[in-house]
Order: structure tokens, then C-alpha cells, then sequence
């Protein structure tokens, strides 16, 4: 029986003796018990120890893990998420959003990805305006994320700067959704839904009244029953079904909701003129 490794070290396991056959759990494998440098003992194979695939008796990746984790202390803070985040849009092809950071070029500058990449990224961002209410901003939507294209900023401003923005014009008057949101004090998502659900012109869009309703026709699939009503609201409470589904119905996106076929028959709304005085002063 080959025994000469009794006495060797192997990583941080001194080998101490043979375990015999009868009593060890690999029947297939000669194995060893070993004590680690930490104080433990363990039971490795021969073949584990001489190629050294263990090294001790699992101390050493508790150890590597803790240093990874304590390094900066901060794995769980908002800027390393930020961080983290930031190089899966740039390099994880699965991240939903990577067709518009990493599939289109958009990288990380070196400065930021090496060994200290989250550190030079933390000292960055706390020199350079971070709160925990900001975003980290592209100044260029087309350049890279680095210290010289980034900068920290509200939500909104943000939204004003992404690449896939949509400008309306009014007149002479050309801004995105959300600074048009500002100045009429209408929600983003109602002129967002006006859009791209309805197709409006940007004049209908901007100042079509928000009291607005649209009147709808009711019809049973076997056509036995027929009914307008004023609104979308009053046709879900008549059907007894919430009102999301006879807006989905109205345009198309489904064919009927709880046994009825449901369109829009009339649209009643007001703009306002341009030459409004509430209009005009808000511009």
C-alpha cells in the first residue's frame, strides 16, 4: 500500500493517515484524513490531494469569499448596484436591457471594470454630485459609460436624454414627453398612451381635455344585445368586468371580454386653442 504522502502537505492539509476501505464512504477511491492548517480535519481522495483540486478543508473559500465581500463593504449598497447593473447592460446579452447599451457598442471605460473598477466607480460618483435620488446619465447617449460622458441626475432629466425619446412640436414649440408633461401639467403616461395607443397628431395629443370620454358599443357575440354607453366605465360596470378589459377590447388587442364585442363609436372632446391664456402662459 502506497503511504509515502502520509506526512505531506498538501495545500493547508497535512496528511495524517489512511482511512481504511471497510469504513471510509468512496469505496472506488483511497482517501486520507487530513488536518487543516485551521484546525479541522477532514477526509480528502488521494487523487483530490495530488492534484489539488482540495487545498483544505474548505476554510480557504470561506476565506476568499469574505475578502470579495469585504473589500469595499459595500455589495449591497445603491451605487454598487448601479455599478453592477450598469456592466450587465453593457455585456449581458440576456439583460432586457442590452439591445440598447451592449448591443449597440455602448461599453465601460477600463478605469471602471480592473480589479478596483467599483472603487475608482465609488470615489467617482461621491466627487461628482452622487445622491441616492439620482441616476447615473450618459451625457452623449451614444458614448461610453466613463468618468468624462457620466453624470449623476433626477429621474427626469434622465428621461429627456434617453436615445429612444419622443419629441411632439406644437406650433414652434418642439419638446419631449416629459418636459411637455412640465409645461401643460398633463401625466407623462396619458400623453405616452395618446401616442402610442391612439395614434394622435401631436396637437391632440398635448391639448386634447383629459375629461375626455369615449363612448363605446356593447354587442353580444350572438348579437342578441346592443349597447352604447358614454364611457368605457360605464360598459365595465353594465358587464361586470374591469375596465382595463373593455379598453384592450375597444382597440383591437383582443377580440371581446366576458362574451361581448365592444368599439368606439364617438369621441367627444374639446382642445384648447392655442391662443388660450392658460395655453400661452404656460409656454
Amino acid at each position: 500500500m502506497e503511504d509515502t504522502i502520509i506526512g505531506q502537505k498538501f495545500g493547508e492539509l497535512l496528511v495524517l493517515n489512511e482511512v481504511p476501505k471497510d469504513i471510509r464512504k468512496d469505496k472506488n477511491h483511497r482517501c486520507f484524513e487530513c488536518q487543516c492548517s485551521c484546525g479541522n480535519k477532514t477526509i480528502v481522495t488521494l487523487n483530490h490531494l495530488k492534484t489539488g483540486h482540495t487545498k483544505s478543508c474548505g476554510c480557504m473559500k470561506g476565506k476568499a469569499c469574505s475578502k470579495a465581500n469585504i473589500k469595499h463593504g459595500m455589495t449591497g449598497s445603491r451605487l454598487y448596484q448601479t455599478w453592477s447593473h450598469m456592466k450587465c447592460r453593457c455585456f449581458n446579452s440576456k439583460d432586457k436591457e442590452y439591445h440598447r447599451y451592449g448591443g449597440r457598442g455602448i461599453s465601460i471605460c477600463d478605469e471602471w471594470l480592473c480589479d478596483d473598477g467599483f472603487i475608482n466607480f465609488y470615489n467617482w460618483a461621491i466627487n461628482n454630485g452622487y445622491q441616492e435620488d439620482l441616476t447615473i446619465d450618459r451625457i452623449n447617449n451614444d458614448g461610453n459609460y466613463e468618468p468624462n460622458n457620466c453624470r449623476w441626475v433626477n429621474r427626469k432629466e434622465q428621461m429627456n436624454n434617453v436615445g429612444y425619446n419622443v419629441y411632439l412640436q406644437l406650433e414652434d414649440k418642439k419638446y419631449t414627453i416629459a418636459q411637455w408633461s412640465d409645461i401643460l401639467g398633463i401625466k407623462q403616461d396619458t400623453i405616452q398612451a395618446r401616442k402610442k395607443y391612439h395614434n394622435y397628431d401631436d396637437r391632440t395629443a398635448l391639448l386634447k381635455s383629459p375629461t375626455c370620454q369615449k363612448k363605446v358599443r356593447v354587442t353580444s357575440v350572438d348579437n342578441k344585445i346592443k349597447i352604447d354607453f358614454n364611457s368605457c366605465k360605464e360598459a365595465s360596470e353594465y358587464i361586470g368586468c374591469d375596465r382595463s378589459s373593455i379598453t384592450q377590447c375597444a382597440q383591437g388587442k383582443i377580440k371581446s371580454t366576458h362574451g361581448y364585442y365592444i368599439e368606439y363609436i364617438e369621441e367627444e372632446y374639446n382642445l384648447n386653442l392655442a391662443s388660450d391664456n392658460q395655453y400661452a402662459e404656460r409656454l
